[in-house]
């Protein structure tokens, strides 16, 4: 063997380092990752004939900074093997000059239903240099239009016994399945569901998806979801069964205020696309598929206080019911069914989802076989249980309740139970309940299927012994968000309380919209609009709000242009500010995502409820009108302390007119802003012409000059007033005062705000640069405050400050934005949204002493952490590639500042700005940073 010379392995050397050099040069800084269509990785049933691409972009290195993107080009192909050969048959874009990574739409071909594309990006970076072509990813499309839809609806229910009524008070869960037979294995086999009311899908005996409690909630009037999954790894040659098992949901022409039904019972549509060897075989729904009664009937009238549960008879279980091997002949054939919505398109938003399963903290014997299963939590879902060995049809009864009281707590939706020592304890169950029947086999389970609660304790009626803990299980349904955001901080109460909002907003987040509460309402409040930066902050909205938002559009009045308090459930109180959710959640998703196409299609119906709401002033005033006598149309500021449903001290109409009015300026701002966008600058400079006249006839209407206050001296008032441009420059020092004083002295360093009033105070006092005063509201533990609920032993966050009613309720989850906006001062910049531009700017506020956090934002992490030590400062900053940021950095001293041991001057792409107010402002590309000043 002979042995390599050292002039050899010099030559080598040499050759390696100037190959992989060029090949380095040739790659460019940085490449393409995380590719998404719609705002989804590799989705299945995408009906949206122009998709949006993003994609986020890495550096090929360690410590480099200012990465931006030059130019893009994205391939599209039918293939995957020619999309490998750069054969862009379907799109070749070519190299694009532009450094957008973010919404980037498809301009290729018209793309056909139900067909799979493949797709890949390259980029090029600063200097020109490109990237390797990213990994493959790939959609597949829907079915585009009605005549896609080759599957009959269909429903079943059974005809009632002789000489019985239908019972409206439960509805049947109903098992529907076909069998087929397949000859040759299949290359690719995808299921389309479309079902109004809840469904699971079954291919074979084994459940498909992970997904609960879906399609998503709509307004049936208008629209319909179908969901499309894969189901080729569960066929098998030889026959096969898909099955169907029904919930009524929603969809119920029993349900009261949601009558918008077209025939009792759900509906299903289904239509399954395989292709064996080449050849398309197809499975629809029609009237061959065959159904019978399952074990659970749903119970309750989906209304106001009567969701009740499930009822589930286990003598009727039948474990066979979905396998192909089992004999349905003596099952019913299905009867076709007219079309329950006039649209059918896929569901975009994300499914509901088990994601967290609890088990029991403590388990209580009541006495005469009544236990109290304790979790510790209070959370909205499903629960289970493995019970006992049981007699034949022994009926086992669940209450579910989110609080307990020695004291009667509202009468008619408490259970209350005398304990073995002669107490009693009411529970607040909100008229839920669930029963069992027995089958008397051996480890029989209950769990629920089709319905929700919103709890913390279970009492058992009827159970012949006590459950172990092991026993027993909650589980938290929610959407399948993403986790995008970190944060914590040195102070412990201030984490708690973030702990505390993003649990209850997990409670809440279920069924493609915010529900108020998941107990006694369920409906689609307004109330979501103040805890849209604390959800999307933490976890990934993009095409959650998208979907809530067009509810709103739905459910909108199309002659007035008016809204309704709720979507998409239509109904309930409230005031304007409600119906402006539809304008919070279009102009924030266009913020935080750059999203666009949101603003071109909503923006006609947030003008429409501006119109309207104009059309009802007088003297350019908005008031309360004379067929609401009672005020449950023209609410302001709701459930502020001391101002809840059980003190009977609500705000006056005059104030709730001031509130109101100014709302109503937010609106009109808002709207200006869009059509700034959308480019209708004719349409902007009307609004903005008519706004100094508004602001100063508001002004005039309500202001009390002696008392200097507008109608009341209340926190509430003295922000909508100063946030809106209602108050005149020469008195804006002088209310701000009012308001710094009312903070401090009047309310002791807490608010006195209600619902939308809570959430306007953080954002203003933010804007302005007192999160001083934020910091001595959210640092108390005393009444009324977040503090004072976790003192309380709160789990989740309470419909009223003093805890009266709900305790599981969407009205106070506002705070969760300000630890990343605030505390560590995570911002969008207006001039390049979707985060394109970052705006970094700390709050070193009372004993803090540190804090971190992070955000994945569309372009990819951004990072904020500083830390004090004495009257030294430290921040570490974090920008993602192809974005800029604007840096605050707190100082006490210009001269000092330095950037990774550096002076400022001497430290390459930080480019100093201006001085403002007690910071150095810089402006800095993609990186990581580490400041230090003398604070």
């Amino acid at each position: 063997m002979k042995f390599i010379t050292k002039k050899a392995l010099t030559v080598i050397a040499i050759f390696l380092y100037v190959f992989m050099s060029i090949n380095v040069q040739a790659q460019g800084s940085i490449s393409p990752v995380g590719l998404t269509c719609e705002y989804l990785e590799n989705p299945l049933g995408i009906d949206v004939l122009k998709p949006r691409f993003a994609w986020e972009l890495i550096a090929n290195g360690e410590n480099q900074r200012n990465l931006s993107q030059k130019a893009y080009q994205i391939i599209v192909s039918s293939s995957k093997e020619l999309l490998l050969k750069d054969d862009g048959d379907v799109w070749n874009s070519g190299k694009v000059t532009s450094t957008e990574s973010n919404q980037v739409g498809y301009n290729g071909k018209t793309l056909g239903s139900h067909t799979k594309y493949y797709w890949k990006v390259k980029v090029w970076d600063q200097s020109g240099k490109p990237s390797d072509w990213s990994n493959v990813a790939t959609w597949l499309t829907g079915l585009f239009s009605p005549e896609d839809w080759q599957a009959s609806w269909i429903t079943w229910q059974p005809a009632p016994a002789s000489g019985q009524k239908e019972d409206p008070h439960g509805s049947i869960s109903p098992w529907l399945r076909k069998t087929f037979n397949l000859t040759d294995n299949t290359k690719e086999a995808i299921a389309y569901v479309n079902v109004v009311g809840y469904f699971e899908l079954y291919v074979n005996g084994k459940k498909v998806g992970k997904d609960v409690l879906n399609p998503a909630v709509s307004d049936y009037a208008k629209r319909s979801f179908y969901l499309t999954y894969d189901i080729r790894p569960y066929l098998q040659k030889g026959k096969n069964c898909i099955a169907l098992w029904l919930g009524r949901g929603w969809y119920d022409p029993e349900a009261g205020y949601r009558d918008t039904t077209r025939g009792p019972g759900a509906r299903a549509r289904v239509q399954v696309e395989m292709i064996t060897n080449n050849k398309t075989t197809k499975v629809l729904s029609d009237e061959t598929w065959k159904a019978t009664s399952s074990p659970y009937i749903t119970l309750g009238l989906y209304a106001w206080g009567n969701f009740h549960g499930e009822q589930y008879d286990a003598r009727m279980e039948n474990k066979e019911w979905n396998l192909a091997s089992y004999n349905d002949s003596k099952w019913e054939h299905v009867r076709k069914a007219s079309s329950p919505s006039p649209r059918t398109e896929s569901q975009m938003c994300p499914a509901s989802i088990e994601r967290v399963r609890i088990e029991a903290k403590k388990i209580t014997d009541l006495g005469e076989g009544r236990y109290e299963i304790d979790f510790g939590t209070n959370l909205s879902g499903s629960f289970g249980i493995n019970l006992p060995r049981l007699k034949k049809g022994q009926t086992v009864k669940f209450y579910y309740a989110d609080m307990k009281s020695s004291e009667n707590l509202k009468g008619q939706y408490d259970v209350t139970i005398k304990v073995q020592d002669g107490k009693q304890e009411s529970y607040q169950t909100f008229s839920q309940y669930d029963i069992y029947v027995a089958s008397g086999m051996p480890n029989e389970r209950f769990e629920m299927k089709f319905n929700y609660h919103g709890y913390r304790y279970v009492v058992v009626e009827n159970l012949p012994s006590v459950p172990t803990t092991k026993d027993v299980e909650a589980h938290l349904i929610e959407s399948d968000l993403k986790k995008v955001g970190s944060f914590s901080c040195s102070n412990e109460l201030f984490n708690r309380i973030r702990d505390l909002n993003l649990w209850t907003i997990r409670c809440l987040d279920l069924g493609g919209y915010m529900v108020d509460c998941p107990h006694r309402e369920r409906l689609g409040y307004g109330d979501g609009q103040v805890s849209i930066e604390a959800s999307i902050m933490n976890f990934g909205m993009q095409s959650f709000y998208p979907k809530w938002s067009q509810d709103w559009v739905d459910v909108q009045d199309e002659k007035t242009g008016d809204l309704p308090h709720t979507a998409p459930t239509r109904t309930g109180g409230g005031g304007i500010g409600w119906g402006g959710a539809m304008q919070a959640l279009t102009w924030r998703q266009y913020l935080y995502y750059n999203d666009k196409r949101i603003l071109e299609n909503n923006y006609e119906a947030c003008k429409r409820y501006v119109e309207s709401t104009e059309s009802k002033t007088k003297d350019d005033i908005l008031r309360r009108e004379g067929n609401d006598p009672d005020g449950w149309s023209f609410i302001g500021d709701w459930l502020a302390p001391d101002r809840g449903m059980d003190a009977g001290n609500n705000p006056s109409p005059l104030a709730n007119e001031f509130f109101n009015n100014c709302y109503r300026i937010y609106l009109m701002e808002h709207l200006a802003k869009m059509a700034s966008i959308l480019g209708k600058t004719a349409e902007q400079g009307e609004i903005l012409q008519k706004l100094p006249k508004i602001r100063s006839d508001v002004h005039k209407a309500f202001y009390d000059e002696n008392q200097q206050i507008y109608v009341i001296d209340e926190q509430p008032y003295y922000v909508m007033a100063l946030m809106t441009g209602v108050v005149p420059e020469n008195l804006r020092t002088t209310i701000t005062r009012k308001l710094e004083d009312n903070i401090l002295i009047k309310a002791k360093g807490h608010l006195n705000t209600g619902m939308l009033g809570t959430y306007f105070l953080i954002n203003y006092l933010q804007k302005i640069g007192r999160n001083d005063l934020v910091y001595t509201i959210m640092n108390q533990k005393t009444y009324p405050g977040w503090g004072y609920m976790l003192e309380q032993g709160a789990t989740t966050l309470w419909e009223a400050w003093n805890g009266y009613w709900s305790v599981i309720h969407s009205c106070y989850t506002s705070p969760g934005s300000w630890f990343h906006q605030g505390i560590a001062g995570i911002n969008a910049d207006e001039s390049a949204p979707g985060f394109k531009k970052v705006i970094i700017k700390p709050s070193i506020v009372g004993d803090l002493t540190w804090a971190k956090a992070s955000y994945d934002s569309p372009n990819g992490r951004i990072v904020s952490n500083w830390q004090r030590e004495g009257t030294k400062l430290s921040m570490e900053v974090s920008i993602p590639a192809n974005t800029t940021a604007t840096v605050y950095v707190p100082t006490k001293d210009t001269a000092g500042i330095t950037e990774s041991g550096k002076l400022i001057g001497k430290t390459k792409g930080v480019k100093f700005l201006r001085m403002e107010n007690n910071t150095t402002v810089y402006e800095i590309g993609s990186g990581n940073y580490n400041f230090q000043s003398n604070y």
